[in-house]
């Protein structure tokens, strides 16, 4: 997969269900210097640099503040959804992604807005 579709799947799978946010793991957008100048030295992977970017969050950037904030956002809107569709989805490698995507007509109108 092109790392765009790599980011661009991470953050909807993130964002999506409350899962850490891989796609600021990538160095890419609104956050990538706050990764740089904040969690340089942290490991990816497990909401590593979710939880540092939390850590740091009164120091980053506005624009991946924002970034962050409509991440919780979409979280909150999809979370009942993803637990009565995809509750016994494993994590990773786009499998809840791709369940709310096979249910995407079954979605509520808020989630479905955020999407």
């Amino acid at each position: 997969m092109k790392k765009s579709g790599l980011v661009l799947s991470a953050v909807t799978a993130l964002t999506l269900f409350g899962m850490q946010v891989p796609a600021f793991a990538h160095g890419n957008g609104e956050c990538k210097a706050d990764i740089e100048n904040f969690c340089k030295g942290v490991e990816h992977g497990q909401g590593r640099i979710h939880e540092c970017l939390k850590q740091n969050q009164s120091k980053l950037s506005s624009a991946c503040q924002t970034k962050m904030e409509h991440a919780k956002q979409k979280h909150l809107a999809c979370k009942a959804d993803k637990e009565k569709f995809c509750k016994d989805v494993q994590k990773g490698d786009g499998r809840i992604k791709a369940c709310m995507k096979d249910h995407q007509a079954e979605l509520s109108s808020q989630c479905r807005a955020v999407l």
